[in-house]
């Protein structure tokens, strides 16, 4: 004769408030543990800083104080960067914020033709919608003072420059040496870059800016929205 077992309501209750239990302790973990990792790479990865200077405006605001225009950006150590991107150069004393505009072989050149200055990167007209729009248009939104900026340069440095036409070199393009790159601000009317300076040692770049985070905005919200939005 066989025995019959019935498991009551409250038996059945009981097995599944444990499996929910294991569930959500499950969830937890898990949650914890993608947590700790993300939070992990992200310090290794990632060093953040306040921006001075208003050499990258529009796209970035200078910091002036704890109420004003606190603009914060998150730099990525372990990224590659290209043309247009943002990096970020230590140099002795200070680190600085420019966007890159040439890399190593690259012949570039600050052109003046008519009443239009411009930058040119291997006989091509660049097409730089990030600039700082200003109402005097005969500054060319400050390319004639990186115009300015870049002649002088030229003429100081004409002895250790590779010119692409070393007749003409006072117009002439240079080549970007090796292990070098061109970077300039977006605010052409107050930056100190390679127009002025030269170009700046790979070696020195701390990282590409990967996210912005603009006076106003909450850190978490964007650092989601750069890590979770599909359409980015």
């Amino acid at each position: 004769m066989c025995m019959k077992y019935v498991v009551s309501d409250k038996e059945i209750f009981k097995l599944h408030k444990h499996s929910m239990d294991e569930y959500v302790s499950a969830i937890i973990f898990c949650f914890c543990a993608y947590l700790s990792v993300f939070i992990i790479l992200f310090a290794t990865c990632f060093t953040s800083s306040y921006v001075y200077g208003p050499s990258m405006q529009p796209t970035i605001n200078n910091y002036i104080d704890y109420e004003h225009n606190m603009d914060i950006v998150y730099i990525n150590k372990t990224a590659n960067y290209t043309y247009g991107d943002i990096i970020v150069i230590q140099k002795p004393d200070l680190q600085i914020i420019k966007r890159v505009i040439a890399m190593p072989g690259d012949e570039i050149n600050i052109v003046h033709v008519g009443s239009e200055y411009y930058v040119e990167r291997n006989g091509e007209k660049l097409i730089e919608n990030y600039l700082r729009i200003v109402a005097d248009i005969t500054d060319g939104n400050g390319m004639k003072h990186e115009y300015d900026n870049f002649q002088i340069y030229k003429e100081e440095n004409k002895e250790t420059l590779n010119f692409v036409d070393k007749v003409n070199y006072i117009n002439s393009a240079i080549v970007v040496p090796q292990g070098q790159v061109f970077v300039l601000g977006d605010n052409r009317h107050n930056s100190e870059d390679s127009a002025r300076v030269g170009c700046f040692d790979m070696g020195k770049v701390i990282g590409r800016v990967d996210i912005i985070v603009y006076h106003g905005e909450k850190v978490l919200i964007k650092l989601l929205n750069y890590f979770y939005n599909p359409f980015k």
